[in-house]
């Protein structure tokens, strides 16, 4: 890892384009199939990523062997999260799990780090850090230490090899646009070591929308607009991909998954913040956002496509692609050129007749046209 180029995989710069995954399934928990974990692995092929952080615990070892043969770089962590009891008991239990999970795993040649920690945010932690980073070193003093923290200045920060912070400008405080600033004071703190953000993102619920949203949802209100999440993304991911020391990031999270504490986005039991819905079925508007920054295939995808009960007869329309250029029609008349921004165009007041109106969304790469289409209604 390279104070200004970022990650370096045999001797080039590769920034990691990375999710967070949790493994858990409705009605199974933990106790998930085969097929299912290929089905998560071909939704995160499918949106491009190139490196995976399995958090917060050890994944089973039949994912591990799944990222070592699509050629995911995969950080692997340990079950230390939120608080650590001042023990003698506890730090030798966490040795023993981080031990653990080393040697079970010691030859998946995906894993390219090891994660001591996930947000510990009270207490002196230094010394059990530091114990734990010693264990990693002498068990596998090949691989980087690492770890995730949510709370700047801590005396742990500056253990592991290399480091990472959560954080979620745009959703728990301030606006998507202060992930630029955020990044940099990170980094001054890191010794301008460079840094990655190991969370960030947003919640959404895929049946929540606003056509005119102008304020911040509340993280822990009922109301969680699809539409808000992928802003959010939009503005934060390119602070990361414009941060030269950013040497990856890993949106929270690819999936759906059950948190019984949560009672928030109309969805109960539920953390939101998913890419993709916990059954697997929906591609939420930030999938299609990551996937036409990320992916090599081509993408064109109609945004707000589920907000189909229209009020306003003039409306913006955002398309994510990765095409050469890209054309819009809404009830057969081309809207003209959109403004572009990289993978986002979108074109200004585009009028809407009473009743159904055909959307559809022509994008144009090596000589060959791709397209996506919906419907809304305006009452």
């Amino acid at each position: 890892v390279d104070a200004e180029k970022g990650f370096i995989l045999n001797g080039k710069p590769y920034k990691i384009k990375g999710v967070n995954r949790h493994q858990d399934r409705p009605d199974k928990g933990w106790a998930i199939s085969s097929a299912d974990h290929r089905e998560d692995m071909s939704l995160i092929k499918e949106i491009g990523a190139n490196g995976i952080r399995l958090a917060h615990y050890p994944h089973s070892d039949e994912f591990y062997t799944l990222c070592d043969r699509e050629g995911m770089l995969v950080w692997a962590e340990i079950p230390l999260v939120g608080k650590a009891l001042d023990t003698p008991e506890f730090t030798e239990n966490m040795k023993t799990e981080l031990t653990e999970l080393i040697r079970q795993n010691f030859n998946h040649p995906s894993i390219f780090c090891w994660s001591l920690c996930n947000e510990l945010s009270k207490g002196d932690v230094k010394g059990l850090i530091s114990e734990l980073n010693s264990v990693s070193h002498r068990e596998d003093p090949g691989r980087l230490t690492v770890l995730a923290a949510n709370v700047e200045k801590r005396p742990e920060n500056a253990v592991p090899d290399i480091m990472a912070f959560n954080t979620y400008p745009g959703w728990y405080w301030a606006e998507p646009s202060e992930m630029k600033s955020t990044l940099e004071r990170w980094n001054r703190q890191c010794g301008n070591k460079g840094i990655a953000v190991s969370e960030y993102g947003a919640g959404a619920n895929v049946w929540h929308h606003w056509q005119t949203g102008k304020k911040t949802p509340k993280a822990d209100g009922v109301f969680h607009p699809e539409e808000w999440q992928a802003t959010v993304h939009e503005q934060t991911y390119d602070a990361i991909k414009r941060s030269g020391f950013a040497w990856g990031s890993f949106v929270w999270n690819m999936f759906d998954f059950a948190s019984a504490s949560r009672n928030e986005g109309d969805m109960p039991g539920m953390n939101d913040k998913g890419l993709v819905s916990y059954d697997r079925k929906i591609r939420k508007d930030a999938f299609y956002f990551y996937q036409s920054e990320w992916s090599e295939e081509p993408v064109v995808h109609i945004a707000s496509r589920r907000d189909v009960a229209r009020r306003d007869s003039l409306t913006d329309v955002k398309v994510y692609t990765n095409c050469e250029t890209v054309r819009l029609k809404v009830n057969g008349k081309d809207c003209g050129s959109p403004e572009r921004n990289g993978s986002i165009c979108i074109w200004r007041k585009v009028g809407l007749k009473h009743g159904e109106n055909q959307v559809e969304a022509f994008g144009h790469r090596g000589g060959q046209e791709f397209s996506d289409r919906c419907k809304w209604v305006l009452f």
